[in-house]
């Protein structure tokens, strides 16, 4: 008999995707998740974030109906959630999620709206920035970003500036990141109206910031 634990898991749980939680995790997970391999064979998902964002952890295990424990390091201000099953990661893989995803990760696209919207939100929550800055020439100033590879950052692009009426072509390469940002607070207002308003699925201090935008200017 092993000694190793098993923890329960809806190992299914992205077979099909259905919902708005599961899109907004597979946009998620394209910004701050990692497909693993274990003996030459893809087997584990890891999920790393800044500890005051553990809660966010907490969620997706709710969502994938994951027993196992989220581990915390204090000294690095990290928590981490390993899920070791082959089929959820083979399955993420196959959506692009894999362990390079960083240079060759591309968009999701979805006939449903809320799917889409949501996949986007799970992007901008990961891998995304809701600043509001201060020009010199006004008050204040709220901008939207996009972190990622040029084929997610175009299509986000093209998304946002659809849904917010704006032209902008504020595009900058470090690297082999590409990184996209909407300047203005009437075009980022829409934008956080679109993706965080009727939203069941996000980063608390991500919401917390599209709050503030959508409703103090």
């Amino acid at each position: 008999m092993s000694g190793k634990k098993r923890y329960n898991l809806n190992e299914n749980y992205f077979d099909s995707i259905d919902c708005e939680e599961k899109a907004y995790w597979l946009g998620f997970l394209i910004a701050d998740g990692y497909i693993g391999i274990k003996r030459n064979k893809i087997s584990y998902l890891s999920i790393d974030l800044q500890l005051s964002d553990i809660e966010h952890l907490e969620k997706f295990k709710k969502c994938v109906a994951y027993s196992g424990p989220i581990f915390k390091d204090e000294k690095r201000n990290r928590c981490r959630l390993i899920i070791t099953n082959m089929h959820m990661a083979n399955k993420l893989d196959e959506l692009g999620i894999s362990n390079n995803k960083s240079l060759t990760a591309k968009p999701l696209f979805f006939d449903n709206e809320i799917l889409q919207k949501s996949f986007w939100r799970g992007c901008v929550d990961g891998d995304g920035t809701i600043i509001k800055f201060t020009p010199k020439d006004r008050k204040y100033a709220w901008c939207i970003g996009l972190y990622g590879t040029k084929e997610i950052v175009e299509n986000f692009a093209i998304y946002i500036k659809k849904i917010t009426g704006s032209k902008s072509n504020n595009f900058q390469k470090r690297g082999k990141i590409m990184h996209f940002r909407l300047n203005g607070n009437s075009v980022t207002k829409k934008a956080c109206y679109h993706l965080y308003l009727d939203a069941n699925i996000y980063l608390n201090r991500k919401k917390e910031k599209a709050n503030v935008c959508m409703g103090n200017w």
